[in-house]
């Protein structure tokens, strides 16, 4: 038996809370915007599981995608990919409060939320990870190396309004 320990950045996708959110068209962050942390999308988080499955990986690491970028980077981004996006930003002491008030009322629906006190904790670490770190060693490369290239990726399964026809010139705005 092999023990493989992969500690997971803030994994997003189609699927996660805080897409959930975007979906919608806003989206409320709680906290600060300028800690780095790590970013990997749900696809290369995947495959690195099921790499260091299959390959009986040996050992423990934080991984991410090669690019750690600030909460600022990833909402400047996902709003370069998405126009009508709204974002709504709550200071740190406010956001900690409401979730700690929010967390007892929200946990009846059995649904996970972004409104609680740990969520508001994590989103607000400085979480970097070193680029590289695991990837060579399963012989894999990110299919989204960053969030420059991940966002569009999600965006463009999961946001009706994202879609633009190929056969339009994208290059006349």
């Amino acid at each position: 038996m092999t023990l493989s320990c992969l500690r997971l950045p803030h994994v997003y996708g189609p699927q996660s809370l805080l897409f959930r959110q975007v979906r919608t068209g806003v989206t409320i962050f709680p906290g600060g915007m300028s800690n780095t942390t790590g970013q990997l999308h749900v696809e290369d988080a995947a495959r690195l599981l099921i790499a260091a499955g299959q390959q009986r990986w040996p050992g423990g690491s934080a991984v991410a995608d090669a690019t750690p970028v600030t909460w600022s980077e990833f909402f400047q981004i996902l709003k370069a990919h998405y126009p009508s996006f709204r974002l709504i930003t709550l200071p740190y002491p406010v956001a900690l409060a409401g979730g700690a008030v929010l967390e007892p009322i929200l946990s009846r629906r059995h649904r996970p939320t972004l409104f609680t006190k740990d969520t508001v904790i994590g989103f607000n670490l400085e979480v970097p990870v070193t680029p590289g770190l695991v990837w060579d060693e399963l012989g894999l490369d990110p299919m989204y190396p960053g969030v420059d290239s991940g966002i569009p990726a999600t965006l463009d399964g999961y946001v009706r309004f994202r879609w633009r026809s190929p056969l339009v010139d994208h290059r006349r705005r």
